[in-house]
């Protein structure tokens, strides 16, 4: 698929659910750049004839980043304390003062 087909179809099929759910996989641990979501909905947004608001689309995007956020530190916490007391644990304490 062409770059400019995939924008159209990116702007064709926007609404606020899509931009709350890929600004959230934005936010979390999977690497997805807010520059794909973020413009061209602010864009679509800017035109007259769509159903979607400049302001709302900040607020969902917002939220969107908010929701990653703390999904990835629920699984930061969760996940990674138990893995570095575990690793911290097998390190002695001799070898963490020579380094």
């Amino acid at each position: 698929m062409e770059s400019v087909a995939f924008i159209q179809w990116c702007l064709d099929h926007l609404n606020y659910w899509t931009i709350t759910l890929l600004m959230a996989i934005e936010s979390s641990f999977i690497p997805f750049p807010s520059e794909v979501v973020v413009p061209p909905a602010a864009y679509k947004a800017a035109g007259g004839n769509s159903d979607l608001n400049v302001f709302l689309v900040v607020i969902f995007a917002t939220i969107g980043a908010n929701i990653g956020a703390i999904i990835n530190y629920y699984i930061a916490y969760f996940v990674g304390r138990p893995l570095v007391y575990k690793f911290a644990n097998k390190i002695k304490k001799n070898e963490l003062f020579s380094i």
